[in-house]
C-alpha cells in the first residue's frame, strides 16, 4: 500500500499548470521532472525552493538544501531569485523570525554547481585523502605542460627499464605513428580522460582489456558486442523490406511495372526468412541466411500503359534494398566465431598493456599534481567520491562514509538542475549523499535536450529513470484531478519515484511547437532516436500570442538551395566528396575527400549567408505603403513592435567551421553581424605569423612556415619575389632556395653584370637570413619570453598590427603569447623554443584553443551567429537554422582506436609480417554503437535548434541536386506511419534527410498553423560572379608542365590577351568610396554637404548640436570626417575633472538640459516648482551633477511644460526619449561631387532623437536646443537646424515604419517652438 501524503489545492487563477503545481509541492519520494523546452523549468525549480523555506508550518533552513546548476552564472541567479523572494516574503511579515534567518543563511546556501560543491568536500575534508588542504587549481596550461611532462617521463623510463624488444615497444609498434610515439601518447590520455567518466577508472581499464583475454568462441554470440552487431542487422534488414514493400506497392499503382510484382513478392519473403534467421538463429544461421541472399530477375515491362517514372522509383527501391542487404555478407559475418576470438586473444596482452600504461599514467599523473600541491578539473569528482565512499566499498557496491552520511543528514532535499548532463561519477556523488525512503532527490531536464555526450554526459541516466518511475498522470481520474474528499489534494509516494512531464511551451507561437511535434514525430522513436516522441515528449502551446492574420507570416519555412548549376561549372575537377557520408563500417575518407568537403562546406555556407542575408532584408523593410516591416509581440507591453537586428540569430552546427563565411557575407550585405567564437586565438593572423616565425628560428627547413613569415609584412616580400626565390633551387627545401638567392656568387650575375635576382632582392634575402641567424643564436641561450619581446622590436610587427583595425585585441593576442611562453618555462622542466612549439601544437590539436569569448550587451543592434549548443537555454524571436545540408562529423568513428563506456576498447587488428590492418569485432561492435548514439545526439542537437525561436523559424540548407533531393523526400515522406521507417532515419546523413520527409508533408496540409512554406531557389541566384566557360586549349597541359617545371611560358597574342591584360590591369572603379568614412553623423554630413556646395543652411553649427551632445557625454565620431578635407570642425572632448570648477560650455550645459528632459515627468500641470523637486532627486540619484544642476534653468524647463505641444506629448498613445538610432543613407547623398549616383554604396549615419511621440496619424517628433538667440528670430535660428531635423525625420520614419507627420524645434531660450515639417 502506497502512503499518502496530503498537499495543498491549486489556488484558482493560479498562473501555474496542474503538472507545475505538482512538481511545486510534491515530495516523498525521488522526484523526475520531465520539463520540455520553454515549459518554465527553472521558475518551478525556484518555486518549489521558495516555498519549502517560506513555510513556517513545515520550516525548512535554506542551507539545508543543495541545488546544483549546470552553470556558475545559473547558480548565482537562482540564489538571486531566492534572496528577492525572501525579501518579498519579509515585507509581507515583518515579524517572521523564520525569514529573517533565512536571509542570514543565504550565503551559507549550497546554490553551486556541482563541481563547486565537490570544491567545498575536497576542501573541509582534504585530509582523509592525504590531500595538502592548501592545493589551488590548475590552469590549462599548467595541467597540460604537467601531463605532457609526466607522460614524456614515463614512456622513456619504461624504455630505459624494457629495452627495445619490451612491451612498451609492441605497443608503440601497434599503435604508434610512423615518425615518434605522439598517437600512442594521445592514445594514454584519452583513455585516461575516458575511464575518468568511470566511478572506479582503473577497475573499468582493467575490465574492458579482460574481455579480450576471456573471450570465447562459444560464448561471443551473447557478447554486448555481438548484440550490437545483431541489432544494427536487424535494422539494415527491416530497411531492406520497408523498401521492396515500398516498391511493391507503387508496383499496383495505376501504370506501375505489374510484371515485377511476382519479384518483388519473392524478395521480400527471402528477406523475411533472413530476418528470422537473425531473430532466434545462431551465428551459424546468421552466415547462412546471409550467404542465401539473393534477389530474383525483374521481368521485362514493354508496352506503353507502363508509367516509366513508376518503373525507375521501384527500381531505384529494390537496388537501395539489394544494397542494404549486401552488407550483410560484406562485413562482420564473413569470419567466424573461431576466427575472431583468436584475433581477440592474440590482442589481449597489449590492450591489459594499454590499461596498465593509462593505470600508471594516472597515478604518476596524480603524484605530480600532489608534489605541486596542485588539482585539475577531473581532480574534483573523484576526490569526492573517494571521500564519499568508505573503505569497504566495491565497484559492485558503494557504501557512505561518515562524511557522506554528515552530508546526508544535512541536506534534506538535493535538487539537480540540467539532469540529463550528469555523467556516471556525478550519479554517483549524489546516491552516496542522498536519502533512500523516503527518496529526497529532485532531478529537472529535458533528455530529448542532452547534447554533451562528447563531454562525456550519460543521458541514459535519465532515460532509465523516465522509463521507470510512476508517471504524475496516472494517479489522477479521466478528468485530470486527484480524488479527494477534503480541502486537500493527495499524492501518491512511489519507492522508485515520479515522474511528471512538463510539456507546456511558454516560449513558441503555435506554428513553431506545431513543427516541432510534427518533426519528432516523425524520427525520434526508439532505437534510433533512445526514445519514442509519444504524448507525453510532444509539446503544448502554452498560449500567449495573438492570433496571426490569414497572410500568417510566422509559417515555418524552408529554403533549401539548389548548387547543382554552380556545381556543373566545376565538374572538371570530379565528383563531390562524400567522405563524411560513409557508411560506419567504410572507412573514413581520403585527405583530398576531406579537403574537397570542407572546401563545398564553405561554400554552401557562402550561399546561404547570402541568402539569409536577403531574408533578413526583406525582414526589416517595408517594401510598400500597405507593407510594413516585420514585426514580433513584446510579452510585457502586449504590443507588436517592428523587427530589429538584435531579434535575429543563425544558429549553426559547426561555428569554427563556418561563421566566418557567414560574417563577411552578411556584412558585404550591410547587416551588422557577430559570431561568439569562443576558439580562434591560434587562427588569428598575427598569432599564425609569430609561430610560423618561432617555427623557422628553431628550424628554417619548413617550407610553409617560411614562406609564410616572407611574405608578410615582418619581411615583406611580394608572390613574384618568392617565385624568383625558388628559380634559385628548384629542389630541395625552400630554405636552401633562400639560402642560394642571398648569395652573390659568381652564378647569380649574368653577362652584364647584374644580379639575375635584382639587387634589392638580393640584399633583402641576404638581410633577412643574417637576421634569422641572429634570433636563431639568441633563441639557443635567452628565455622565450625574452626572445618574443626582441622579434617586436626588432621587426616593428607589435606596433604594425596595433595599427590594424582592432589593433587593441591584436596586440593583446601577442602580449598573450608571451605570457604564455613564460609560463611555459615556469611550469615545465623542459625548456627550450621546440618544446614550446610543441606544446602549443599539442594544444591546437586537442582544440584548446585558448581563445577568449567576447562579451555582447543586449542593447548591440546586430545579427547574431551562434552555436547551436551555446543557444541551449535560450530563446531568440526569429531563428535561421543553416547549415542544415552538411553532413554529420564521423570522424571519431573512423579511428584505428575506439572506446564505448559499455563495449569497451575497440582496437584495429595489425598484422605484424605484412602491417595489414582490419577492424576487430569489438571495433565492428563498437563503430556501429557509436554511429547510432551520434545519430540520436544529432537528433537531441535538431530538437535544441528548432524549440529556440519565439515567433519565426526558417530552415535552410543546400543540395546538390535539389529537385532529386525532393523527390526522394516525397518517397521517405510516402512510408510515413507515425513516423518514419527506423532505417530511414538512421540512414541520415545531415538535417536534411529528417527535415525533407517531414516538410513534404507539412506543405500539403491546410492548416495554416501547421503548413510550412518550402521553396527551391537555385544557389545561382546568390553568386556574386559566374565564370565563363571557355573551351579547353589543346596546349593547356603542356603550358601547365611548363609553368611548374619552373621555366618561362611565351605568350602570343590570341582572342585571350585583352582579357588577361584587362584583368591585370583592373582597378577599383569606387576608389573614392574607399577614401572617405564609412559611417558619419548628421553634423558631420551637413559639413561636408556645405563643403561641397552653397546650400541655404547656415555653416555655424550649434554647440547643441545632437553630435556635440554626444560627443560632450564621451563620444568620438572622428571617423565622421573626410581625410584631406578641410571644414569647421564640431569635434570635442569631455572636459578634465581638474576643470571642472570652470563655468560650464555651451555643450556641457545642453547635455544637462538633455538629461533634464529625458527623466521630465509627462503629465498635466506640471509647474516649475515640480522641475525643481526633479532637479534635486536628480542630484541625489547622481544623475546630474551639482554643477550641472546649477546650468539648469527650471523656469526655463517649465515654460516647455505650458506649451500646446506638451499638453499633445501628454496625451500621446507612446512616447519614445533619448533614441538612438544607425540608418543607412547612399553614399552620394553623404559626399556629393565624391561619389557617383550609380556606385550603390551605403554610409552609415547616427544619432539620437531627444522626444518622439505617437498620434492617430503618424509621429511628432521634437528637438530640443539651448542655443542663445542674441536677439535673432527663433524662425532663423530653427533653419540651422533644418537639415538634422529633416535627415532624423526621414531616418526615423523608415526605420519605424510609419511616417513622421511633424517635426519641432523647441528653444529654452525665450520658449520658442517652431515647426520645421
Amino acid at each position: 500500500m502506497k502512503q499518502m501524503r496530503e498537499w495543498p489545492i491549486k489556488p484558482e487563477n493560479s498562473r501555474w499548470t496542474d503538472e507545475q503545481w505538482a512538481a511545486i509541492n510534491a515530495d516523498g519520494s525521488n522526484l523526475l521532472v520531465a520539463a520540455a523546452a520553454g515549459s518554465g523549468k527553472t521558475a518551478v525549480l525556484v518555486e518549489r525552493m521558495i516555498s519549502r523555506i517560506a513555510d513556517e508550518n513545515r520550516p525548512l533552513d535554506v542551507d539545508a538544501m543543495l541545488v546544483a546548476t549546470f552553470t556558475k552564472a545559473a547558480a548565482a541567479e537562482m540564489k538571486e531569485r531566492i534572496r528577492h523572494a525572501l525579501e518579498e516574503a519579509l515585507e509581507k511579515n515583518p515579524d517572521s523570525r523564520h525569514l529573517r534567518r533565512q536571509i542570514a543563511l543565504l550565503p551559507r546556501a549550497f546554490v553551486t554547481t556541482l563541481h563547486s560543491f565537490c570544491l567545498e568536500i575536497v576542501e573541509r575534508y582534504a585530509p582523509l585523502i592525504e590531500l595538502d588542504p592548501g592545493f589551488r587549481m590548475a590552469n590549462v596550461t599548467e595541467a597540460e605542460l604537467l601531463r605532457m611532462d609526466t607522460l614524456d617521463e614515463l614512456f622513456e623510463q619504461r624504455y630505459e627499464s624494457e629495452g627495445e624488444l619490451g612491451p612498451l615497444s609492441s605497443l608503440a609498434d601497434r599503435f604508434g605513428g610512423e615518425r615518434s610515439d605522439e598517437p600512442l601518447h594521445r592514445l594514454v590520455l584519452e583513455l585516461h580522460e575516458f575511464a575518468g567518466s568511470h566511478p572506479w577508472p582503473e577497475y573499468w581499464l582493467q575490465q574492458m582489456a579482460s574481455q579480450f583475454e576471456e573471450a570465447q568462441a562459444d560464448t561471443l554470440l551473447h557478447s554486448l558486442w555481438v548484440k550490437s552487431l545483431r541489432d544494427d542487422a536487424v535494422l539494415l534488414l527491416q530497411g531492406a523490406l520497408h523498401m521492396l514493400r515500398g516498391a511493391l506497392r507503387i508496383a499496383h499503382e495505376p501504370g506501375g511495372p505489374e510484371p515485377y510484382i511476382d519479384t518483388l513478392f519473392a524478395d521480400i519473403d527471402g528477406l523475411e526468412r533472413v530476418a528470422e534467421a537473425f531473430y532466434q538463429g545462431t551465428w551459424e544461421d546468421w552466415q547462412a541466411a546471409a550467404a542465401d541472399i539473393s534477389f530474383g530477375r525483374l521481368k521485362a515491362c514493354k508496352g506503353d500503359e507502363y508509367d516509366v517514372s513508376l518503373i525507375e522509383r521501384v527500381k531505384g527501391l529494390r537496388d537501395a534494398a539489394k544494397k542494404a542487404a549486401g552488407r550483410l555478407s560484406e562485413e562482420w559475418l564473413v569470419r567466424s566465431p573461431e576466427q575472431y576470438a583468436a584475433e581477440l586473444h592474440s590482442l589481449a596482452p597489449a590492450m591489459e598493456q594499454l590499461a596498465e600504461l593509462a593505470v600508471q599514467f594516472g597515478e604518476r599523473y596524480e603524484q605530480a599534481k600532489r608534489a605541486k600541491g596542485l588539482l585539475d578539473f577531473g581532480d574534483l569528482e573523484h576526490y569526492a567520491l573517494r571521500i564519499l565512499r568508505d573503505a569497504s566499498s566495491t565497484p559492485e557496491q558503494s557504501v557512505p562514509s561518515l562524511a557522506a552520511l554528515n552530508f546526508r543528514d544535512r541536506f534534506s532535499e538535493i535538487y539537480l538542475d540540467e539532469y540529463q548532463d550528469t555523467n556516471e561519477v556525478q550519479e554517483a556523488i549524489v546516491a552516496l549523499i542522498a536519502r533512500k525512503e523516503p527518496g529526497n532527490v529532485f532531478m529537472v531536464g529535458d533528455v530529448k535536450q542532452s547534447i554533451y555526450r562528447f563531454r562525456l554526459a550519460e543521458p541514459g541516466l535519465f532515460l532509465n529513470k523516465y522509463k521507470t518511475y510512476e508517471a504524475f498522470t496516472s494517479l489522477f481520474s479521466e478528468e485530470g484531478n486527484a480524488s479527494t474528499d477534503s480541502g486537500s489534494e493527495t499524492f501518491a509516494s512511489d519507492p522508485d519515484g515520479l515522474r511528471i512531464d512538463l510539456a507546456k511551451n511558454f516560449r513558441s507561437r503555435r506554428e513553431i511547437v506545431n513543427a516541432v511535434n510534427h518533426v519528432f514525430q516523425l524520427i525520434m522513436h526508439e532505437p534510433v532516436g533512445e526514445m519514442n516522441y509519444d504524448e507525453r515528449a510532444e509539446l503544448i502551446y502554452g498560449e500567449g500570442y495573438p492570433d496571426a492574420d490569414k497572410s500568417n507570416p510566422y509559417r515555418v519555412e524552408l529554403i533549401l538551395l539548389d548548387s547543382a548549376a554552380v556545381k556543373s561549372e566545376n565538374s572538371s575537377q570530379g565528383p563531390a566528396a562524400e567522405g563524411a557520408g560513409t557508411e560506419a563500417g567504410e572507412s573514413g575518407a581520403s585527405t583530398t575527400e576531406g579537403i574537397t568537403e570542407e572546401t563545398e562546406d564553405v561554400e554552401a555556407a557562402q550561399l546561404e549567408a547570402r541568402c539569409i542575408a536577403e531574408e533578413i532584408r526583406k525582414l526589416m523593410v517595408a517594401d510598400g505603403d500597405d507593407q510594413q516591416r516585420f514585426a514580433v509581440y513584446d510579452g510585457k507591453s502586449k504590443l507588436y513592435r517592428p523587427v530589429q537586428y538584435r531579434d535575429i540569430v543563425i544558429l549553426l552546427r559547426a561555428v569554427t567551421a563556418l561563421a566566418p563565411a557567414f560574417i563577411d557575407e552578411l556584412k558585404a550585405a550591410g547587416i551588422p553581424a557577430y559570431a561568439d567564437l569562443a576558439t580562434g586565438y591560434f587562427a588569428a593572423t598575427e598569432v599564425d605569423i609569430l609561430l610560423s616565425l618561432l617555427s623557422i628560428i628553431d628550424n628554417p627547413h619548413q617550407d610553409i612556415p617560411l614562406a609564410g613569415v616572407l611574405r608578410s609584412p615582418i619581411a615583406g616580400f611580394t608572390a613574384e619575389q618568392l617565385a624568383q626565390i625558388r628559380l634559385a633551387r628548384r629542389n630541395g627545401s625552400f630554405w636552401e632556395a633562400v639560402q642560394a638567392a642571398s648569395r652573390s656568387g659568381d652564378d647569380a650575375i649574368d653577362e652584364d653584370g647584374h644580379n639575375v635576382y635584382g639587387e634589392g632582392l638580393h640584399q633583402a634575402l641576404a638581410a633577412f637570413v643574417r637576421k634569422l641567424d641572429e634570433w636563431r643564436d639568441f633563441a639557443r641561450r635567452e628565455p622565450l619570453g625574452d626572445l618574443l619581446w626582441m622579434l617586436y622590436r626588432e621587426t616593428g610587427y607589435y606596433d604594425y598590427v596595433g595599427g590594424l583595425p582592432g589593433g587593441g585585441q591584436r596586440q593583446a593576442n601577442l602580449r598573450a603569447l608571451v605570457n604564455r611562453a613564460v609560463q611555459y618555462e615556469q611550469s615545465s622542466r623542459f625548456r627550450g623554443l621546440f618544446r614550446f612549439l610543441r606544446f602549443l601544437g599539442r594544444m591546437r590539436d586537442t582544440g584548446a584553443d585558448l581563445g577568449a569569448a567576447r562579451a555582447l550587451g543586449e542593447s548591440e543592434n546586430l545579427v547574431r551567429i551562434v552555436s547551436i549548443h551555446r543557444s541551449k537555454g535560450l530563446e531568440f524571436p526569429i531563428v535561421f537554422a543553416a547549415g542544415l545540408g552538411r553532413n554529420f562529423n564521423r570522424r571519431d568513428l573512423n579511428g584505428a582506436f575506439l572506446k564505448h563506456k559499455k563495449l569497451g576498447f575497440g582496437p584495429r587488428m595489425l598484422e605484424a609480417d605484412t602491417r595489414v590492418t582490419y577492424p576487430t569485432l569489438p571495433q565492428l561492435a563498437i563503430r556501429r554503437k557509436l554511429a547510432a548514439e551520434m545519430l540520436a545526439e544529432e537528433m537531441r542537437v535538431l530538437y535544441v535548434a528548432l524549440t529556440r525561436p519565439k515567433e519565426k523559424l526558417y530552415l535552410v540548407g543546400t543540395s546538390k541536386d535539389a529537385s532529386k533531393q525532393w523527390e526522394q523526400w516525397c518517397e521517405t515522406a510516402a512510408m510515413a506511419d507515425k513516423g518514419l521507417p527506423p532505417y530511414a532515419v538512421a540512414a541520415a546523413s545531415k538535417y536534411l534527410d529528417w527535415l525533407g520527409p517531414a516538410a513534404v508533408l507539412a506543405s500539403e496540409v491546410a492548416d495554416p498553423m501547421r503548413q510550412w512554406v518550402c521553396r527551391i531557389v537555385p544557389a545561382v541566384t546568390f553568386t556574386r560572379q559566374v565564370e565563363e566557360k571557355h573551351d579547353s586549349n589543346p596546349s593547356e597541359g603542356q603550358l601547365w608542365n611548363t609553368v611548374l617545371d619552373g621555366e618561362k611560358v611565351e605568350l602570343t597574342e590570341n582572342e585571350t590577351s585583352d582579357q588577361v591584360a584587362r584583368i591585370l590591369s583592373w582597378q577599383y572603379k569606387d576608389i573614392a568610396a574607399s577614401q572617405v568614412a564609412a559611417k558619419t553623423s548628421i553634423t558631420a554630413m551637413k559639413n561636408q554637404i556645405q563643403l561641397a556646395s552653397s546650400m541655404p543652411y547656415s555653416s555655424v553649427s550649434s554647440p547643441d548640436d545632437s553630435q556635440e551632445r554626444h560627443e560632450a557625454e564621451g563620444w568620438s565620431e572622428e571617423d565622421g570626417q573626410l581625410p584631406n578635407v578641410r571644414g569647421p570642425s564640431t569635434f570635442q572632448l569631455r572636459r578634465p575633472r581638474f576643470m571642472s570648477a570652470r563655468k560650464m560650455t555651451a555643450a556641457e550645459r545642453g547635455t544637462a538640459f538633455h538629461l533634464v528632459m529625458q527623466h521630465l515627468p509627462i503629465e498635466e500641470g506640471t509647474t516649475a516648482e515640480h522641475i525643481a523637486l526633479l532637479l534635486e532627486r536628480l542630484v541625489e540619484r547622481k544623475i546630474l551633477s551639482a554643477e550641472q544642476r546649477e546650468g539648469v534653468d527650471a523656469s526655463a524647463v517649465a515654460g516647455f511644460c505650458h506649451t500646446p505641444l506638451y499638453n499633445r506629448l501628454c496625451k500621446a498613445s507612446r512616447v519614445w526619449r533619448e533614441i538612438p538610432f544607425t540608418y543607412g543613407l547612399e553614399a552620394d547623398r553623404v559626399y556629393p561631387g565624391l561619389i557617383e549616383a550609380s556606385s550603390e554604396e551605403t554610409v552609415i549615419i547616427q544619432g539620437v532623437i531627444d522626444c518622439l511621440f505617437a498620434e492617430d496619424e503618424g509621429l511628432v517628433l521634437i528637438d530640443y536646443k539651448t542655443d542663445v538667440l542674441k536677439g535673432s528670430s527663433a524662425l532663423d535660428a530653427a533653419e540651422k537646424h533644418r537639415f538634422q531635423v529633416e535627415r532624423y525625420s526621414e531616418a526615423i520614419g523608415h526605420i519605424m515604419g510609419i511616417p513622421v507627420k511633424e517635426a519641432y524645434v523647441y528653444f529654452f531660450d525665450g520658449g520658442e517652438t517652431v515647426r520645421l515639417k
